[in-house]
């Protein structure tokens, strides 16, 4: 117990909060495991952050981070372990009559499919099932457990090909050369059809009214990455037009125009002239550089552990998530918005520069863990207008504004519910207050 309450609180205080996935999953596992043994030996009551307390005690003197950050570690500390052991009753007595079935039923192992229903109903964990299984003398079947598992994550991955960036098999066949991407100097160029694809079949030309996917040599279209929505635009021949809704990435390199033709024909071979909707993206590349600038304005306000665990840029409005074991307080929404907003309103320049990763973090930019950076990044700084002379810097790669807010209305924020992550939407009306999102960043 002592060795996983000090790997807790290290954890923790490196930026890990506990969840489903990763290092996360580790954590969260430690300190289940951790739990039970407590309940085991009688404890009835949270007892685990006054162990990681004693940690803090023992090894802040050495490792500052642990005495800096001892409240929201303990606050994490605490929150899961009570989050588990509302769990752990509610899944021990479903256990329990699956062991008594098992026992009467003269097996000697509980099925994978009990398993996995603890799991998937009752949010029992596998390794927790078999521990108390041994304890009553019985095993547990992980290879029916994990088949289960797998069609469960399979079903998932079918439901996410209905996206329709998400086709990659209609594209993997082609082996079609990368894209040349030009968004970042130019919203026009002229490029040639590569391929043309119809209800998910190639097409020698597609007429007025067809919905139709194509591939470009050459495109200042951005594709959907990073939580960055897809541009739009239109795509001219000299016979034809095709108006693009969305462009998606569904191969490494290879950017995809989704649109319909509207004038005429296209086919593949045609030369023509790719626009960007340049009024959409401007909005787009407000919303995204006011993401950045949300962040830096979180960890400000609620602490340096809010890192971002997600968002989404369109635009109307961003969805912003992040690590925190709780919903943010009134108080601290408002700081957020007040010291967002002096920030938007200073309009401070934002400027870009291409360097080595190490040079990137060196300079102060803030990486995400988990994010994948190349060996030659694009590192983003924003003037912070409202704190004189400081910059937020952080290594990305989508478009930003050149100013953060030139013609832009204040914002309002709504968080939203969910563990560990929050969500912080932001938007030009207050009236949003119980929506999940709504607008920002608008001329």
């Amino acid at each position: 117990m002592a060795d996983h309450s000090r790997a807790i609180a290290f954890l923790i205080a490196d930026g890990v909060l506990p969840g489903n996935n990763g290092r996360s999953y580790v954590l969260r596992r430690i300190l289940r495991r951790a739990a039970y043994q407590g309940r085991l030996i009688g404890f009835e009551r949270p007892f685990l952050p006054a162990v990681v307390d004693e940690v803090i005690g023992e090894m802040g003197l050495h490792y500052r981070e642990l005495r800096d950050r001892r409240d929201f570690i303990l606050e994490t500390v605490d929150s899961e372990e009570r989050q588990f052991l509302r769990t752990l009753s509610g899944g021990i007595v479903r256990l329990t009559a699956v062991l008594d079935q098992t026992r009467s039923s003269g097996a000697r192992e509980v099925s994978g499919e009990d398993a996995f229903t603890l799991k998937d109903t009752y949010g029992f964990p596998l390794d927790l099932t078999q521990r108390i299984a041994a304890d009553a003398g019985l095993s547990v079947d992980a290879v029916g457990y994990e088949l289960r598992m797998g069609e469960q994550r399979q079903r998932g991955r079918a439901a996410a090909q209905f996206k329709r960036g998400a086709d990659a098999e209609i594209w993997a066949e082609r082996e079609l050369p990368p894209t040349t991407f030009t968004g970042y100097e130019t919203l026009s160029v002229e490029a040639t059809v590569v391929a043309l694809v119809a209800d998910g079949d190639d097409v020698s030309r597609a007429e007025v009214g067809r919905n139709v996917q194509l591939v470009l040599d050459r495109t200042p279209f951005y594709a959907e990455s990073g939580g960055q929505v897809g541009d739009s635009g239109l795509i001219t021949a000299t016979g034809g037009v095709v108006q693009v809704t969305d462009t998606q990435r569904p191969l490494p390199g290879v950017n995809v125009h989704y649109g319909m033709v509207i004038d005429g024909s296209i086919a593949p071979g045609d030369v023509v002239r790719a626009v960007v909707n340049g009024e959409r993206r401007a909005d787009i590349e407000r919303n995204h550089t006011a993401t950045h600038m949300l962040q830096r304005v979180l960890r400000d306000v609620v602490g340096e552990h809010a890192a971002q665990a997600g968002s989404l840029v369109a635009p109307e409005r961003l969805r912003f998530d992040f690590t925190h074991p709780r919903a943010v307080e009134p108080e601290q929404l408002r700081a957020i918005e007040q010291r967002l907003n002096a920030w938007v309103r200073a309009d401070g320049a934002v400027s870009w520069r291409v360097t080595d990763y190490p040079d990137a973090i060196e300079s102060g930019a803030i990486a995400l863990f988990g994010e994948k950076y190349g060996d030659a990044v694009r590192v983003v700084a924003i003037e912070r207008g409202d704190v004189a002379g400081t910059y937020e810097r952080e290594p990305a790669s989508e478009q930003h504004t050149v100013f953060a807010s030139r013609d832009s209305k204040e914002l309002a924020a709504v968080p939203t519910c969910g563990a560990p992550a929050r969500s912080a939407t932001f938007g030009s009306s207050a009236r949003a207050a119980s929506v999940v999102a709504s607008a920002v960043l608008r001329r």
